[in-house]
């Protein structure tokens, strides 16, 4: 496993796989709104992977404050095999 920052072809492909990172928690597209791509491309460097043969296997998007000492996790999201 690789423990990366979030590229954009990374958030292209946890858009085309939402099922298979949100399938459990109910209708599986209800999330696709919450996937800002700004959280990839404007925070780049607190937007992760976890990637396994290639694949992402997991995410976290999220930003730092920059006012106060704080961070913020907007998403994590786990592929259900995982």
């Amino acid at each position: 496993m690789q423990f990366e920052r979030a590229t954009h072809a990374d958030f292209l492909e946890i858009l085309g796989d939402l099922p298979d990172f949100w399938a459990s928690s109910g209708p599986e597209w209800r999330t696709l709104s919450y996937h800002y791509p700004f959280l990839v491309h404007e925070y780049g460097d607190t937007a992760f992977v976890v990637r396994e043969g290639g694949a992402v296997i997991a995410y976290l998007f999220g930003f730092i404050a920059t006012a106060e000492p704080v961070g913020y996790i907007h998403l994590v999201g786990v592929r259900a095999a995982h």
